[in-house]
């Protein structure tokens, strides 16, 4: 009996971590079918499925997390009735039902501490594969206005999206970085996050850099206790990185690129008509009109782009009022499990956020879903499984 539940429990595991090793997939696009990481996921979750009915795990809603996600994604689904945009908020709300389920099916695995290895593994292998995809030149690489991004013959990445794969992977370098003892690993973790934030700063997201920013920082704060060597340490790692920064990697970005990140082009393109887009949708939606209340649905805005490219901007837009609080409930909730979770967990949360305040996020946006996924795990020390039925 010992045999078979370890057999399962390593199956568990394993389901885990393929699934986060398949997010690059999303780049892939299959015509008919969408990307390839939605086909597989179809056959992850059919096999999770099927293991934890051969175990007899009950479903029950009385975790406040899948309680507050279930609400966000009932009344996301629901709102599909009084959309404009019919057709867009259908599929939408079934892609988002989709990723909703399949997270619930991989959160009722057990998993413990010295897992966290594994998973942090997974994440790693993620991260090297799309660097290899970004440096390598696999597909094709397209640049405008100095930007670099991922584009595949059969789809692609956004650049501000493609740096959403790397932030659990920094949290996990930098909670490493700060509790190995071994030097020479260190300086491999740490060339490794140069590596890392070059290929983001090639990509010219000046969301993606500063969630990427925001990872290093709330993940080193709550991995170490606060000192004055803790103190000194981060001003010693930021002055380290903003030299080999300026001497090595810098004279190598192209000039167009380098002009993103000043305040000066910021304030003249409006990031990149990020402000207009705002003040459009604000002014619509405090119009005095009963859409306020209950929005549009999900992606249904037809007098202007639908993209908000801030989701909670979004929620407001598309849910109203009430789409707005019940995504902020469940962000604050999903900070919460991230911060019992361990401060890796809590630093892709952190990066997520500030990603999420210039990038609407729907089952599109896959990597920023999967780092929400990594918080309804629940995480437990070895031999006191915590009932999550």
């Amino acid at each position: 009996m010992n045999e078979i539940k370890n057999t399962k429990y390593k199956l568990h595991l394993l389901i885990i971590f393929v699934y986060i090793l398949i997010t690059p997939l999303s780049m892939v696009e299959i015509p008919g079918i969408g990307s390839a990481m939605k086909a597989l996921s179809i056959l992850i979750f059919v096999i999770g499925a099927l293991l934890l009915i051969s175990e007899n795990v009950t479903f029950k809603i009385n975790n406040p997390l899948v309680l507050a996600w279930s609400a966000y994604v009932f009344y996301t689904s629901l709102s599909i009735f009084w959309s404009t945009n019919f057709e867009s908020s259908l599929q939408t709300a079934i892609g988002l039902i989709q990723v909703f389920v399949i997270s619930i099916i991989l959160s009722k695995f057990n998993i413990y501490e010295e897992d966290i290895r594994i998973i942090e593994l997974a994440w790693i292998i993620t991260s090297l594969i799309c660097l290899m995809l970004f440096f390598g030149g696999a597909g094709q690489q397209y640049e405008y206005g100095g930007r670099t991004t991922i584009v595949l013959r059969s789809g692609g990445a956004d650049p501000n999206e493609f740096c959403a794969y790397f932030y659990m992977t920094l949290a996990f370098i930098i909670v490493r970085l700060f509790r190995n003892k071994s030097i020479l690993i260190n300086l491999m973790y740490f060339s490794y996050m140069l590596i890392i934030f070059y290929c983001i700063l090639s990509t010219g997201s000046r969301g993606g850099l500063l969630a990427a920013i925001a990872v290093v920082f709330v993940s080193w704060i709550f991995s170490t206790s606060i000192s004055f060597k803790k103190i000194a340490l981060l001003c010693i790692l930021m002055v380290t990185l903003y030299l080999v920064f300026i001497y090595f990697f810098v004279p190598n970005l192209p000039q167009p690129m380098l002009e993103r990140f000043q305040l000066s082009s910021m304030i003249e393109d409006k990031g990149s008509d990020r402000v207009i887009i705002w003040e459009t949708a604000f002014n619509d939606i405090f119009s005095g009109t009963s859409r306020l209340i209950y929005g549009y649905g999900p992606f249904g805005i037809t007098f202007m782009r639908y993209t908000m490219h801030n989701q909670f901007l979004q929620a407001l837009m598309d849910g109203g009022i009430i789409g707005l609080i019940l995504y902020l409930i469940f962000f604050i909730v999903l900070a919460r499990k991230a911060y019992r979770n361990g401060p890796a967990f809590l630093g892709g949360i952190a990066g997520a956020f500030v990603a999420l305040m210039t990038l609407s996020a729907y089952a599109f946006f896959k990597p920023i879903w999967i780092i929400f996924l990594m918080c309804l795990l629940t995480i437990s020390k070895k031999g006191t499984v915590e009932n999550n039925e």
